[in-house]
């Protein structure tokens, strides 16, 4: 949920990579698996602790990634009343994403970045902040690739050297394929463990594991290395055909 790239791959078809640093002393997660959420099969790994997911994807074409933090590192040490995880969950329960960003209250929940991508009735790609106090929304180029790294964990200068470095593999990588990309986010970096894109700290910080979603004609296959148990899964979830949404009407979305 720190290290988030997307890789566009023609018409409606991409690649969305997580790599998720968290606290060893957390609890175990689940490997991904679908689940019921709202009436939608939803494919995604579960954080026991929190009950939620910082990565998932649903049979009505919507994948949302998590990020901790939004615009700055300001939410350390405070209690907030529902995990974000949970929250991210919530998301599949509103036809569109627009009215899930319209309607679902965030009083009382930590900063947060959502990668939202939906593939009905066209590939589009929303980078959803809460900064604690307002919501913003950002529709994002589609065709073309981006990374994303928390802010609660690398500050302005790792991020800028973190981008650096993915901008140059995609020029120096003439295949730019799911396995390339797993690659970079297991081996990435310039030989600094504690800002690598697989990182480890000595305050327990560490990239326990790597989920990628790529997204396929008939359906969006996940692949899960879990790095705390040395397990490396392979789920998918098939796109329900008889899903049907409207239009969306981007220009009239109020934002608290």
């Amino acid at each position: 949920m720190c290290t988030v790239t997307y890789i566009p791959e023609g018409e409606n078809k991409f690649i969305l990579t997580s790599s998720r640093d968290e606290n060893i002393n957390r609890g175990p997660s689940q490997r991904p698996q679908v689940r019921s959420v709202e009436g939608a099969n939803v494919l995604y790994p579960k954080d026991v602790q929190g009950g939620g997911s910082w990565i998932a994807s649903s049979d009505q074409g919507r994948s949302v990634c998590l990020i901790n933090g939004a615009l700055t590192n300001n939410s350390k040490d405070l209690t907030f009343k529902k995990s974000r995880g949970l929250v991210l969950l919530d998301s599949f329960g509103y036809e569109t994403f627009e009215a899930f960003v319209r309607d679902y209250s965030l009083d009382g929940i930590a900063p947060f970045t959502m990668i939202v991508i939906e593939t009905v009735p066209k590939l589009t790609l929303i980078e959803f902040l809460w900064n604690g106090r307002r919501k913003y929304l950002n529709y994002k180029d589609s065709s073309k690739p981006y990374i994303w790294s928390s802010v609660t964990l690398y500050n302005e200068e790792t991020r800028k050297s973190r981008k650096k470095w993915f901008t140059d593999w995609l020029r120096s990588n003439l295949c730019c394929n799911a396995k390339s990309i797993f690659y970079l986010h297991r081996f990435g970096g310039k030989g600094d463990q504690e800002n690598n894109y697989y990182m480890v700290r000595e305050d327990g910080m560490r990239t326990v594991s790597i989920t990628q979603l790529e997204h396929l004609d008939e359906e969006i296959e996940m692949r899960h290395r879990n790095f705390i148990t040395d397990q490396l899964s392979l789920s998918a979830v098939k796109f329900n055909n008889n899903a049907k949404k409207e239009n969306r009407n981007i220009n009239n979305i109020g934002l608290a």
